[in-house]
């Protein structure tokens, strides 16, 4: 385990990093950013480096379930506020403090069914959808937030869902409702898609929303690269194989750095969330540009595409 403490601090950035190359991914790209936040807002900073469930049960499912498992630890219960980071978030240090504005009894976290607006969100969920139909793909349509529910078997009508890769935490309030989701919910995989339901995001959000203890927080502070690349640069989305051809791998590294750089300076906490084609996006970006504002490209491009650290 590492554990970055502050003077007198009362809140907690957590995450999971279990196995080598995850801890160094975390190390590498990560850690700095996670490091001037904290300081900055006065968190400390937890990462577990053995998972926190080593039963069978636990083997048999993704370990994304064990962040239900954090309150329960003595070193998060001695925190007033508790935030879980997925371990694919780069942090910009420019951030403002992202418990200060939610209540001590919600779960905040943003709206997995907006981004930019719902109806951008809606607009981009049938582009992809498109995308996969004409690359003969096959995946689950989870058009609306019920349906995501119910294509987990959750019988609901419920009209929010919460992204879970970052939670605003009480570990005294919410301690009991991540332990149930933990306990009373196994995996579901379709073996044929190879696809997992998004682990434990479905019930989780399920069980925090339906006792309205959510608490929707600004989308820059889970800012999803592969949202705002569909958005902004489909012609970069799903670029595995030219990043990977010499005669064109430069010139798509170089608009990716772009890419991505101009994402990370619109987010507050950027999520490479997707799988590990996205997060191998981390490498792309460029930490000094931490705003819109501090592109200009006549000047500075040759900088931008340096991807200097």
């Amino acid at each position: 385990m590492i554990h970055i403490q502050h003077p007198n601090s009362t809140k907690l950035l957590v995450t999971l990093a279990v196995g080598e190359q995850f801890l160094l991914d975390w190390q590498q790209w990560l850690k700095s950013g996670w490091e001037i936040y904290a300081k900055k807002h006065g968190y400390d900073i937890v990462v577990f480096t053995e998972v926190l469930d080593n039963s069978s049960r636990a083997q048999q499912r993704s370990i994304s379930w064990q962040k239900c498992l954090i309150l329960n630890q003595a070193i998060c219960q001695q925190y007033q506020r508790v935030v879980w980071v997925d371990s694919d978030v780069l942090i910009n240090p420019s951030a403002p403090c992202i418990a200060e504005q939610v209540p001590l009894d919600k779960v905040g976290a943003t709206d997995a069914y907006s981004f930019i607006s719902k109806t951008m969100h809606d607009y981009l969920y049938e582009c992809y959808i498109d995308y996969c139909k004409k690359r003969n793909k096959q995946l689950v349509i989870n058009p609306t937030a019920a349906s995501y529910y119910q294509n987990f078997g959750i019988d609901t009508d419920l009209n929010e869902v919460i992204q879970a890769g970052i939670l605003v935490l009480n570990p005294i309030k919410h301690r009991s409702i991540l332990n149930k989701v933990y306990e009373d919910y196994e995996e579901k995989y379709d073996a044929e898609l190879d696809y997992a339901y998004n682990y434990e995001m479905r019930p989780l959000s399920y069980e925090i929303v339906k006792r309205d203890l959510h608490y929707f927080i600004d989308q820059r502070f889970n800012f999803i690269l592969n949202n705002y690349m569909y958005l902004a640069y489909p012609f970069l989305c799903h670029t595995e194989n030219f990043l990977t051809q010499n005669h064109v791998q430069q010139e798509v590294e170089q608009w990716m750095r772009l890419a991505v750089t101009s994402a990370y300076s619109h987010a507050y906490f950027l999520h490479f969330a997707g799988g590990a084609y996205w997060k191998s996006l981390i490498k792309y970006v460029n930490l000094a540009f931490q705003n819109p504002t501090d592109f200009d490209l006549l000047t500075q491009l040759k900088d931008i595409s340096s991807n200097a650290q």
